[in-house]
């Protein structure tokens, strides 16, 4: 993609605001950060970067790229926050390590009126598995329950390690047991969660469960 970009270029053909979108999840999906901030000086030039599209690329973009402080700038300066940019903040916080402060901005984002997806309840149960936040984790559960949302297989696998990493065994294999596809990721984080846990029978017994389902 940045490749035909930079022919495109190359050839006179001027950027319009959708073409530097594309650009900036190319650099984003490749970590190509000093590609990344090239395009940004492009797009400050052209005053394209009040265009909200293009203003929540750029959060994606440095975001993916690790750059939270910078995220978080382009980010506040938005006249147009789309779910897009909210969760690219909430899943650089989860990993720089920052539970606390990705619950906060949950919050944030919940006062401002902006719905919650599934990418949002993924990236908010990981924060509160990092930091052991079960009882706001099992708040959460009730929410995605409530939106029908409990049959996504990566939301219930997040369900079942974040349970399995707090000890609560029961609630991970509740959950685990109502899953209609259950991949390598869903029986890791039960197993990890019974060895971790001092019950290693029930780990092997998962495991033996596990390979005899052809997993």
């Amino acid at each position: 993609a940045l490749r035909h970009f930079e022919r495109m270029q190359m050839r006179g053909v001027c950027p319009d605001n959708i073409i530097f979108v594309c650009v900036l999840k190319a650099c984003g999906s490749i970590n190509a950060l000093e590609k990344g901030r090239l395009v940004y000086g492009e797009i400050v030039m052209k005053g394209l970067e009040k265009d909200h599209l293009v203003g929540n690329a750029i959060v994606d973009c440095y975001a993916k790229c690790y750059l939270l402080e910078e995220a978080l700038e382009v980010f506040r300066k938005l006249l147009v926050r789309t779910i897009i940019s909210w969760n690219s903040i909430l899943r650089s916080y989860v990993e720089h390590q920052s539970g606390k402060d990705a619950l906060v901005f949950f919050m944030q984002m919940q006062s401002e009126g902006i719905a919650p997806d599934s990418i949002t309840f993924i990236s908010v149960l990981k924060a509160c598995t990092s930091i052991g936040y079960v009882h706001d984790g099992y708040k959460l559960h009730v929410e995605i329950a409530k939106k029908g949302l409990g049959g996504d297989p990566i939301i219930s696998s997040t369900l079942v390690d974040m349970y399995a990493k707090c000890g609560l065994l029961q609630h991970a294999q509740e959950v685990f047991d109502k899953l209609v596809v259950r991949d390598t990721v869903s029986w890791t984080a039960l197993i990890a969660g019974y060895a971790n846990n001092g019950h290693g029978k029930e780990a092997l017994n998962c495991f033996n469960q596990m390979q005899s389902n052809g997993i």
